[in-house]
């Protein structure tokens, strides 16, 4: 471990020093290490911060660290702070980012499709959310959930099962977690600790040794729907913590999706009411796939996924986002975008322009542009840039 991964370690266990403190230190300071450089008093002074409430800085030789520096490099953990270029860009981009990440894994390249719903599943839920993940992770989606028991022990599991999911690195999962990224919870999901870690990542913003308290949960909440470019919700009680999940969704600007259940069951009023509120109906993957289909049409190896439904790409094109790159698109493939995809992307052009700019110049409003340009960006149309700002690639 370097200097400046355990400076980050002994910081993010600190008494006191919060989210959004850390993320201040860290923008004011040249690296994690240069921050205990100084005292907390030159702290405040450089940062702006209040420091009244931060607790003594735990030291290298502290049993917390040693046994936080022992498990990360035991497992080979990679702790990532918001200024490095690892650290998920959709993720840095919401209002409230986490400082900082424990990742065990590798963090999936692929577009992220979350699966949630609640811990008191039914068996149809579980069927449900096992073939979701299956078939998703099969088409190339990574399936991201929250490591709990229930729905999403179920998609977790499906995920694993696709084809190919069982080769190290194949990206097809991802777990957030509610507590230390050494903590296992719920213990009856202890098997799948290893194959999410292997075939994708576990994240945790909480520093090992953090038990999965209740008031955690919100908050990986809000890093699964930040990561995912939409929210299937597949059972979920009327003040199901999954509901937390979807709302984050909205505010993210993300897709959300619903399964419908009996109105008779209480594990189906909290999807049935987001299916009065607008959320799109799930039956099967297939559903996800078709409202997906322009930027992900490809089941089958050997076909991008990123390519444009009906834009066969150029023999020789080194693109990874498809044959609409440096700003060539064609004619035929603007008529593939639906009207309000056209419309921002005929907005656009190599000027930064940022949301609530084309929400104005569009008519859209905020929260369905930041659905589009996430829509355009997988496409491989649009780039983002820091502060939610986009051009054309």
């Amino acid at each position: 471990m370097d200097a400046d991964q355990l400076a980050l370690l002994r910081l993010n266990l600190t008494n006191g020093l919060g989210r959004a403190t850390l993320i201040k230190l860290l923008h004011a300071y040249p690296c994690p290490a240069a921050i205990l450089q100084h005292s907390p008093a030159q702290w405040a002074h450089r940062a702006g911060i209040s420091t009244a409430r931060i607790g003594e800085i735990p030291a290298a030789d502290d049993p917390l660290v040693l046994r936080g520096v022992e498990y990360i490099r035991e497992h080979q953990v990679r702790i990532l702070s918001i200024n490095c270029a690892e650290y998920p860009r959709l993720l840095r981009e919401i209002s409230d980012p986490p400082a900082l990440l424990y990742v065990s894994g590798e963090l999936s390249t692929r577009p992220c499709i979350a699966i949630v719903g609640s811990r008191r599943a039914t068996r149809d839920g579980k069927r449900m959310a096992k073939e979701l993940g299956r078939d998703l992770a099969s088409a190339g989606f990574c399936v991201v959930s929250g490591m709990a028991s229930g729905i999403d022990g179920a998609a977790h599991e499906g995920a694993l099962s696709a084809a190919g999911a069982d080769k190290p690195g194949s990206m097809s999962t991802m777990g957030v977690l509610g507590g230390g990224i050494d903590v296992v919870y719920p213990r009856s999901n202890a098997h799948l600790y290893h194959g999410v870690g292997a075939s994708g990542a576990l994240i945790s913003e909480y520093p090992p040794g953090c038990e999965p308290l209740a008031h955690h949960f919100p908050g990986r909440n809000r890093i699964i729907s930040a990561l995912s470019a939409a929210v299937v919700v597949v059972e979920a009680a009327a003040r199901s913590g999954s509901l937390i999940t979807a709302e984050f969704a909205l505010e993210h600007g993300r897709d959300v999706f619903a399964v419908p259940g009996s109105v008779y069951s209480p594990a189906s009023s909290g999807t049935l009411q987001l299916l009065k509120d607008g959320a799109i109906i799930v039956t099967s993957a297939q559903d996800v796939l078709d409202e997906y289909r322009r930027y992900a049409p490809a089941t089958t190896a050997g076909q991008n996924l990123f390519s444009i439904s009906g834009v066969p790409e150029q023999e020789g094109n080194d693109n990874p986002q498809g044959s609409a790159g440096g700003g060539d698109l064609s004619a035929q493939a603007v008529e593939t975008l639906a009207p309000g995809e056209k419309k921002v992307f005929i907005l656009l052009g190599s000027d930064p322009l940022h949301v609530d700019e084309i929400a104005g110049e569009s008519g859209l409003t905020p929260m369905d542009v930041s659905s589009i340009v996430l829509h355009l960006e997988l496409q491989g149309l649009v780039k983002a840039l820091p502060g939610a700002r986009y051009i054309r690639a």
